[in-house]
C-alpha cells in the first residue's frame, strides 16, 4: 500500500507527499510551512490517506529489466501514448494518471 500525505491551511492544499514520512519529518515539516505560510504550526491539517496501490508484483532485475511476478513476464519496453515533455506528459504528471498511462511491451 501506498500513502498520501496532504497539508493543508485553510482550504488549500499547500503540501502533498507520495509517500510515508516519519512524525519527526511531518513536524520539521509543518514548522517550514507555517514559516512559509506565516501562520501557526498548529493551523496546517495533514491528512493521512493510503492508497490501494500496489506495486510489489514488480521488480527490476540486476541488469534492469523490470519483471512482473503475477504471470512471471520479462517486461523489455515501457512506452507511452505520447512523447515525453509533451503537454500531455506533462498534464499526467501534474494529475497524476501517469502511470494509468503506461504501457508494459513483453516479448
Amino acid at each position: 500500500m501506498r500513502a498520501l500525505i496532504e497539508m493543508k491551511y485553510g482550504k488549500h492544499t499547500i503540501f502533498k507527499s507520495p509517500r510515508e514520512l516519519s512524525l519527526q519529518q511531518l513536524d520539521h515539516l509543518k514548522q517550514a510551512l507555517a514559516m512559509t505560510c506565516r501562520c501557526q504550526a498548529d493551523d496546517i491539517e495533514v491528512i493521512y490517506t493510503k492508497s490501494n496501490t500496489n506495486l510489489s508484483n514488480y521488480e527490476i532485475s540486476k541488469l534492469g529489466k523490470l519483471f512482473r511476478f503475477d504471470g512471471y513476464l520479462a517486461i523489455d519496453k515501457i512506452s507511452l501514448p505520447f512523447e515525453l515533455g509533451s503537454d500531455e506528459h506533462l498534464d499526467a504528471i501534474l494529475d497524476g494518471t501517469l502511470e494509468n498511462k503506461l504501457k508494459f511491451v513483453t516479448f
